[in-house]
């Protein structure tokens, strides 16, 4: 085997193992913003626990959180803290 060769077999070892790094930095800063995701979840379902009233919406059976808005309107909010409007399937069903 030729130094050139040795040098170019070395280069593509140095490069699968960066790669391998690259890969497990990845999956752990996955993991940790799982962790993150997951306590954020926590901290909005008792949010919503303390202002709105649970339900389930008639369209697609989600559970929901009612909540009051300022205006005095009551909009139904999912356990990820977005109102339901915007991820129901079948929403167009109460569109005024």
């Amino acid at each position: 085997m030729s130094s050139e060769e040795m040098n170019e077999e070395m280069n593509e070892e140095e490069k699968r193992q960066r790669v391998e790094r690259s890969l497990g930095q990845v999956a752990d800063k996955m993991t940790q913003l799982d962790s993150e995701n997951k306590a954020l979840k926590t901290n909005v379902r008792r949010l919503l626990d303390q202002v709105g009233g649970k339900g389930r919406c008639k369209a697609c059976n989600a559970d929901i959180w009612w909540v009051k808005l300022k205006s005095g309107r009551m909009a139904p909010y999912t356990a990820e803290g977005l109102n339901h409007f915007a991820d129901c399937p079948n929403a167009d069903r109460f569109r005024r």
